[in-house]
């Protein structure tokens, strides 16, 4: 019932404005509408997206953000989204290639260190991690999920002191 009803109001939508110009302005109501539509497709690919990772299907997320991604390949927010989707789905290396490929855009994002670090260390590429974590930890020093990777990742190349330290300042 709700597709019918959304191609009909479509279906109206077109037709008045199909009707509503004068001769020679179908190209501007078309480019109008090309972007509403464009917008609209936007938006749900993005509540699409949040709804996967709300209720955990993770593949479903990743699907939806790389599409968006694809489309705008500096948007912190869609790599970030496929970043994440890859960790949780065990695609370690995918995730860092994807939020490596957003940090010229995004330097001093701490989220976005964050991310990238947390995605090095599940990788298996703890010294890295430790300095990108290092930095989102200067960006974000009372981001307690920042600080308790921290120090996960110092207590996996063994610095136990610096991984109890950033573990209590998750605390905090």
């Amino acid at each position: 019932m709700m597709v019918l009803r959304q191609s009909v109001s479509m279906a109206a939508l077109v037709t008045v404005l199909g009707c509503a110009g004068p001769p020679g302005t179908e190209e501007v109501f078309e480019r109008e509408v090309s972007s509403d539509t464009s917008e609209q497709i936007i938006d749900s690919l993005i509540l699409a997206a949040e709804a996967s990772e709300r209720t955990g299907d993770w593949g479903g997320a990743a699907q939806y953000w790389g599409n968006l991604l694809g489309k705008d390949p500096t948007n912190q927010v869609y790599a970030l989204g496929l970043g994440n989707a890859l960790r949780r789905l065990a695609q370690y290396d995918e995730s860092v290639q994807v939020l490596r490929d957003a940090l010229p855009y995004n330097p001093d994002d701490p989220e976005l260190l964050a991310a990238y670090g947390k995605s090095l260390l599940a990788a298996g590429y703890q010294p890295d991690a430790v300095v990108e974590l290092q930095k989102a930890a200067i960006l974000a020093p009372s981001d307690w999920s920042v600080q308790s990777a921290l120090g996960v990742a110092y207590g996996m190349v063994g610095q136990l002191g610096l991984a109890d330290q950033h573990y209590r300042q998750a605390l905090i």
